[in-house]
C-alpha cells in the first residue's frame, strides 16, 4: 500500500511539472521569438526488479526532460526596419553587458545612443563590417555611424554628345558640383572649344570660374566614337591665391590635388561627338558632403544599408547568425540560449549562407506556442493528475481498512 502512496505522488509531481511547463508556454503565447517546450516523462524502474521477476512493478513516473521545440513560429509584420526574422536555420547573436555570447531567435532590435544594434535589455547585436565592399572575416559588434564624414571628390565622369557641325570657336560647358573635405560644394567646369578641324575640340577646365591651367584636345572617329585616350587629371592647385581662398584651408582631390577626369574606359560615361544637338546625358562624381543618417535598409542577406541625407547609400555590417549541431542540447535562460557542451560550439556565417535562413527585415518571428493543443494537454495533465490523486485516496482508504480489521 505505501507503494501505491509512493506511486501516486510521483504522478502528482510529474502533472504538476507538465502544468508548469503547459503554464509558462501560454503566457508566452505573445512573446517575440518564444520557443515552447514539452514534456516528456519516464518509468522509474523497479530497485529490485532482479529479483522480483514479472511480479515486479514500476516506482511510478518521473520527467525525463522538458526538450524545446524550434519549429519556426508565424512571422508578424512591423513598422520598424530593424525588426528581424529568420527565415530558417540559425540565431541571431547577442553579448550581454558582461561580454558573454547568447542566442535568441527575438530579433527586436533598435539604435541605441552610441550608433549600436541592440535587443531590448541592450544586448549588442553581432555582425561582420563592410567597408568599401569587403567583408570582415570575424563578427564584433554592429554598429551604425548615424552621421557620414564629408568625403572629397577625386574622380568625375560624364555622358556628353559634342555637336560636331558647332560653327569654329563654338563653346559648349559641361557643369557639375564636386566636395572638397570639409563637405564644401564647388563647380568644376569643362569647356569645350570646337576647332576648324573635322571631329576635334579643345578643353580647359575651371574650378569656381578660376581657369585650372588645362589646355588639351580631344578627337572623334569619322563615325563620331571618342578616340581613346587615357585619363585626364585636372590639377586644382591650393597655392593659387584664388583656389586657396574658395578652398578654405580644406583639400580636394587625391594626394597630389588632382580630380581624375575618366574619359575613356569600359566603365566610364561615354563622350561622343555626332553630327546632333549638343546634350549633356548624365554626369557622375564621387564625393559628398556630410550628411545624417536618415534610413535603414536590410536585405534578405542581413546586409544593412545606410542611407544618408547627403544622399551617400553605404553598406554599413552584415547580421551573423549561429547554427548548433545539436540545438536541443542547448540551455535555454528566458527568450535566450546558451551553448553546452552538449550542443557544441557555435558555427557562425552571414545570414542567408553555410545553410542558415534568410533575414526579413520590418518582421519578427510570433512564439511558436500552439494554443488549442496546449489546452489539450493541459486536459490530459489535469486527468493524469486526478487520476493520481485517485490512486492516493484509494490506497489511504485500503490502508485505513486495513487497519480497521487488525482492530
Amino acid at each position: 500500500m505505501g507503494s501505491a502512496i509512493s506511486i501516486g505522488q510521483t504522478g502528482l509531481a510529474a502533472s504538476s511539472k507538465q502544468m508548469e511547463v503547459i503554464g509558462n508556454n501560454l503566457a508566452n503565447s505573445n512573446t517575440v521569438g518564444f520557443k515552447a517546450s514539452s514534456t516528456l516523462f519516464a518509468n522509474m524502474m523497479n530497485q529490485g526488479l532482479s529479483s522480483a521477476g514479472y511480479l515486479a512493478a514500476g516506482q511510478g513516473v518521473e520527467v525525463a526532460g522538458m526538450p524545446t521545440q524550434f519549429v519556426q513560429g508565424s512571422f508578424e509584420n512591423t513598422g520598424s526596419v530593424t525588426d528581424m526574422a529568420i527565415d530558417g536555420e540559425g540565431f541571431f547573436i547577442v553579448k550581454d553587458t558582461t561580454g558573454i555570447p547568447l542566442y535568441t531567435r527575438a530579433g527586436s532590435f533598435h539604435i541605441d545612443n552610441q550608433g549600436n544594434l541592440v535587443d531590448g535589455k541592450g544586448y549588442k547585436v553581432q555582425g561582420y563590417s563592410l567597408e568599401d565592399g569587403i567583408l570582415s572575416t570575424v563578427p564584433g559588434d554592429i554598429s551604425l555611424m548615424k552621421a557620414k564624414d564629408a568625403t572629397a571628390t577625386t574622380e568625375v565622369s560624364f555622358a556628353a554628345n559634342l555637336n560636331e557641325n558647332t560653327a569654329e570657336n563654338g563653346e559648349f560647358n559641361v557643369s557639375q558640383s564636386v566636395y572638397d573635405s570639409k563637405g564644401g560644394v564647388h563647380t568644376l567646369t569643362l569647356i569645350f572649344t570646337k576647332t576648324d578641324t573635322a571631329g576635334e575640340w579643345d578643353y580647359a577646365a575651371t574650378f569656381d570660374g578660376i581657369d585650372t591651367g588645362l589646355a588639351e584636345t580631344l578627337q572623334f572617329e569619322a563615325n563620331g566614337s571618342l578616340i581613346p585616350t587615357e585619363d585626364i587629371a585636372i590639377a586644382i592647385d591650393d597655392s593659387d591665391s584664388e583656389i586657396a581662398a574658395t578652398l578654405k584651408g580644406a583639400t580636394i582631390g587625391n594626394d597630389d590635388g588632382e580630380i581624375t577626369w575618366t574619359v575613356f574606359s569600359d566603365t566610364s560615361e561615354e563622350l561622343t561627338g555626332y553630327a546632333s544637338t549638343s546634350v549633356i546625358r548624365s554626369i557622375n562624381s564621387d564625393g559628398y558632403t556630410s550628411g545624417d543618417l536618415r534610413s535603414l535598409d536590410i536585405d534578405s542577406n542581413g546586409v544593412i544599408y545606410g542611407v544618408y541625407t547627403n544622399g551617400e547609400v553605404v553598406e554599413m555590417a552584415r547580421v551573423s547568425l549561429a547554427y548548433f549541431q545539436d540545438q536541443s542540447a542547448l540551455k535555454k535562460n528566458g527568450n535566450y540560449f546558451g551553448e553546452t557542451t552538449g550542443s557544441g560550439k557555435a558555427t557562425m556565417n552571414p545570414a542567408g549562407t553555410g545553410g542558415l535562413g534568410e533575414i526579413q527585415s520590418n518582421s519578427l518571428e510570433v512564439s511558436n506556442t500552439d494554443v488549442a493543443k496546449e489546452f489539450i494537454s493541459m486536459i490530459t495533465a489535469q486527468r493524469a493528475y486526478q487520476a493520481s490523486a485517485k490512486i492516493i485516496t484509494i490506497a489511504d482508504e485500503m490502508l485505513t481498512e486495513l487497519m480497521n480489521i487488525k482492530r
